[in-house]
């Protein structure tokens, strides 16, 4: 598992209605949380949610004994410099 350093933010808990899934609210909710916090790293431990956290192009890390949650750590986010 790589240092994600002392500016991280752990997301604990999200969830969507049954409803409400498919349509990306989740997905937005986690770019608005990156995006409100452009100078922390984020994470979470994922409970049934490895296929979300997947497909936002998270890196999962397992546990090596192997019964815990995936973790999942929010990709290094590459800053661009304005060009004037």
């Amino acid at each position: 598992m790589p240092t994600i350093g002392p500016d991280r933010l752990e997301i604990q808990f999200i969830e969507v209605a049954l409803a409400a899934r498919g349509r990306k609210i989740g997905t937005q909710v986690v770019q608005m949380l990156a995006e409100r916090h452009p100078d922390r790293r984020l994470f979470a431990y994922s409970q049934d949610g490895d296929r979300f956290w997947a497909r936002l192009g998270w890196e999962r890390f397992d546990h090596p004994e192997g019964d815990w949650r995936s973790l999942f750590i929010q990709p290094t986010r590459v800053v661009l410099a304005s060009q004037s």
